[in-house]
């Protein structure tokens, strides 16, 4: 396998963060496939995978953010056969770090305004900042 990914991003590599090891198939016979989400300067979020000869291609490409994105973390948990990616960069508040907890289920999210915003999903699959109003940490 190659160890290195050569002009990643074109303005500028930022983040990586590794899929969680475990086998996502519809009919179960398809091996292991490994796989990094990155992220740069040229706002777009690329899902990485290791091919056949065991070098790293795109296997897709993730517009969306206006500017530079600073940051990319792959949930450590898998529901059925969808995988969620969260990241963050500059916007009209500059974020620089996302992180999720062990069971993926709370995002943690700092930024320039020297604070760390907890988010969990609701019932409804939206995602809500949590406040101290909640009761719940």
């Amino acid at each position: 396998m190659e160890t290195k990914i050569s002009k990643a991003h074109e303005q500028g590599a930022n983040a990586v963060s590794w899929c969680p090891a475990h086998r996502v198939t519809d009919s179960g016979d398809q091996p292991y496939r490994k796989r990094l989400a990155s992220c740069g300067n040229d706002k777009l979020i690329k899902i990485w995978v290791v091919d056949e000869k065991g070098e790293w291609i795109v296997e897709k490409s993730l517009p969306g953010h206006s500017d530079y994105v600073r940051d990319v973390a792959w949930c450590p948990v898998v529901n059925h056969s969808t995988y969620t990616i969260a990241s963050c960069g500059l916007t009209d508040d500059a974020l620089w770090h996302v992180s999720w907890s062990v069971c993926g289920t709370i995002l943690s999210v700092s930024g320039e305004d020297n604070k760390i915003a907890l988010w969990r999903e609701n019932l409804q699959g939206q995602w809500q900042k949590m406040d101290d109003s909640d009761g719940k940490h």
